[in-house]
């Protein structure tokens, strides 16, 4: 299993908004479940024999909130307005070589035309917005009403299919209260190119406020395996060329090319059957093109939201049109149920049940649940300071209920001598306990600290299981169109953890891919020239016999870092200094001690950092040491020790100074003095943890951002 799911696993579609009684709910909200205040509405859609059914009362339903039954104080029917996203495939077929592309009008005015018939269906007071999967994630027009849905005029197509990364997108989007988001997905059941994968999309289905419709193009998809050996037997076209680099093959379900003797058959483009009926859909006969792991994985996915995956039987294939229709049905009557929550605590994750006792029959779609929000860190803070007994963590869920609630120190303490391992195998594969719904947000700060305690863990596989965890989250906290100020934060704090664990080889290929969602960041520039500099800590040794410096670096190495150092400085004046104080020590260890000096000089002084400030001078005085210039190298390590006094790194460097000048008898009070001296954090002590000195800071921020 490669990704866990976000929320429990539903069958049902509906959402669960909180409501001030005075305020009236923000145009603009982000996707989640999260509430403050003490009235639930719960909108609920009831069924039988594929109806709906109306007229229905409070007394008609039975509602139960974290097992407790509630009084539902009134039952409103009405039209709920909904957020229609439509998602069309325009990819092209890899496999087509030597058959021409329409035009650019051709396929605007066709996939107009398919939009149309959908927007028609749509009330006053529903919106619709249009998405186009191809290389790149495409919204064709904004979320907006449906009565001023522009034409479609142009469109890019025929590109590679990034279904996944397009579906993740459209997940995501924000809903307001009081509507439902409907997402009607077309797809020729080929992904080349996402970043995600079919388990993140089916894990982010379940989290996302949504009901989500696949319907698949399996003809469209048949017709493209078909050509190339058309192609071959009847055009004598066989080479094995492709239209363009194709990085992946994934398919949501099996090909059934056709296999009669294809000359002597009709073109593919006029194999296309009828589109199936309402009834069709409902129909449950077998599939002919059955679903492979990734289709099965988005069927459960769809599903989990109230949706569905749509396939075609016989010679009928669902259509946009006609799975549109079907779902639109289930909001043309829904119930809102209304409740103060009583005999329940408030904060955390509250599981909803809904049924009609009286008839057992009948199908009930609403959501399984909402979150309430934790009290503020602070509180929690005051809590622990007036002595407050704190409950014992036992599971996943306790610890995720602490860590939404802010009260962090429980839970650090669990990292810090549980099995990690264990715990990433409960994260994964326990559901129904997130207390962040509709958000990645929380979600993703505790799975980054989790993995932390599994990469500091000795046990490889538990090493192992902490950086899958990352590579998971890393993808799945990219938001939908471009990076934010949140993806930025949880990588800053990721690199600064990695950094923290001294394995280069670990490190990379994060710091890679942070640098494609930001290039040119400055900070994971930084992190990027650490990383490369940390793979060569253990050469370079220093003897103070001789005075002189041995490196063991190869010079294509050697060039790198010290290429990647000056790219910060250059990028950077915030950096510039620790860059080029970096970049000087660098410089010392492979013996280029005159360049090193240079380094050191060039720094811009930072008096706020104290630390590189004390690294500085501690290192020329090193250097000074390793010339034989031996005052120098007194006064920069004296000049060490003022700025840090209770550091030892700089009275080591003193007191060998001043042996080396002579000066025994100052050097043995320095000696007695290190002897003596309290201790203290020493910035030496940190050099080669990197921007891990700044870890405590950026997971207090990324912790700040969690809503």
């Amino acid at each position: 299993m490669t990704s866990r799911p976000l929320l429990a696993v539903t069958t049902l579609i509906a959402s669960v908004v909180w409501l001030h009684a005075q305020n009236p709910p923000p145009q603009q909200v982000p996707p989640t479940f999260t509430v403050n205040t003490d009235v639930v509405l719960v909108d609920v859609s009831v069924r039988k024999n594929g109806a709906q059914v109306p007229g229905l009362t409070a007394t008609d339903f039975e509602l139960r909130d974290n097992g407790v039954r509630q009084d539902i104080e009134t039952v409103e029917s009405t039209a709920v307005p909904i957020d229609l996203s439509i998602v069309v495939d325009v990819s092209g077929n890899p496999d087509r070589p030597w058959e021409d592309p329409p035009s650019v009008a051709k396929v605007a005015a066709e996939l107009d035309a398919e939009v149309r018939k959908l927007v028609a269906l749509l009330r006053p007071g529903d919106r619709v917005r249009l998405f186009a999967q191809d290389t790149y994630v495409q919204q064709i027009w904004p979320l907006q009403s449906a009565s001023s849905a522009p034409r479609v005029e142009r469109v890019a197509f025929d590109g590679q299919s990034s279904l996944f990364d397009t579906l993740t997108t459209v997940l995501l989007q924000p809903i307001e209260p009081r509507r439902r988001h409907v997402i009607v997905a077309a797809t020729k059941g080929l992904d080349t190119i996402s970043a995600v994968s079919g388990a993140d999309v089916a894990a982010i289905a379940r989290h996302a406020d949504a009901q989500l419709h696949l319907v698949m193009l399996e003809m469209d998809a048949d017709k493209d395996a078909t050509v190339r050996p058309f192609q071959c037997k009847c055009m004598d076209l066989c080479r094995p060329t492709r239209r363009f680099w194709v990085p992946a093959q994934r398919r949501l379900f099996l090909l059934q090319p056709n296999q009669l003797p294809i000359c002597l058959i009709a073109p593919p483009e006029m194999t296309h059957g009828p589109s199936a009926s309402d009834e069709a859909m409902d129909a449950e006969q077998a599939p002919f093109h059955r679903l492979l792991l990734d289709g099965e994985l988005l069927k459960a996915g769809a599903e989990a939201t109230g949706g569905g995956l749509y396939q075609g039987e016989m010679l009928a294939e669902p259509s946009l049109f006609g799975v549109f229709r079907h779902a639109f049905d289930n909001f043309r009557q829904s119930y809102v149920l209304r409740y103060s929550p009583k005999g329940v605590a408030r904060p955390g994750w509250h599981q909803i049940t809904v049924t009609v006792p009286r008839d057992k029959s009948v199908k009930i779609q609403s959501r399984t649940g909402y979150n309430v929000d934790a009290p503020a860190a602070a509180s929690a803070r005051a809590a622990r300071s007036a002595g407050e007994a704190q409950p014992k963590l036992e599971t996943m869920a306790d610890l995720m209920e602490a860590y939404s609630r802010a009260d962090y120190r429980p839970v650090e303490a669990v990292f810090d001598v549980a099995d990690a391992g264990k715990l990433i195998k409960e994260f994964d594969f326990t559901s129904g306990m997130n207390p962040w719904p509709g958000t990645m947000r929380g979600e993703a700060a505790f799975a980054l600290e989790l993995a932390g305690a599994a990469l500091f863990s000795r046990p490889q596989p538990t090493q192992d299981a902490g950086r899958g965890l990352l590579q998971r989250f890393s993808r799945l906290i990219q938001p939908t169109f471009e990076p934010d100020d949140y993806e930025h934060v949880w990588l800053t704090t990721l690199l600064a953890l990695l950094q923290g664990r001294l394995s280069p080889s670990l490190a990379e290929p994060f710091v890679d891919r942070a640098l494609v969602r930001f290039p040119n960041e400055p900070r994971f520039l930084l992190a990027r020239a650490i990383v490369t500099d940390q793979a060569w800590r253990g050469f370079g040794t220093m003897s103070f016999g001789d005075r002189m410096t041995v490196t063991e670096i190869p010079i294509k190495r050697a060039d790198l870092v010290i290429a990647r150092y000056q790219a910060v400085a250059a990028a950077s004046p915030e950096l510039a200094s620790e860059a080029y104080i970096r970049l000087g020590w660098f410089l010392y260890r492979i013996g280029r001690v005159d360049e090193a000096l240079k380094a050191f000089d060039a720094a811009p002084p930072v008096p706020a950092d104290t630390a590189m400030e004390y690294l500085r001078h501690l290192f020329k005085s090193h250097v000074f040491t390793s010339q034989d210039k031996l005052d120098d190298a007194v006064t920069e390590a004296r000049t060490a020790h003022t700025i840090i006094p209770d550091a030892q790194s700089a009275r080591i460097a003193l007191m060998n100074a001043l042996a080396l000048r002579g000066d025994a008898a100052d050097a043995e009070t320095v000696a007695d003095n290190i002897e003596t001296a309290p201790r203290t954090a020493d910035p030496w002590w940190a050099y080669w943890l990197g921007d891990f000195r700044w870890y405590g800071d950026a997971r207090e921020a990324l912790r700040g951002m969690i809503k």
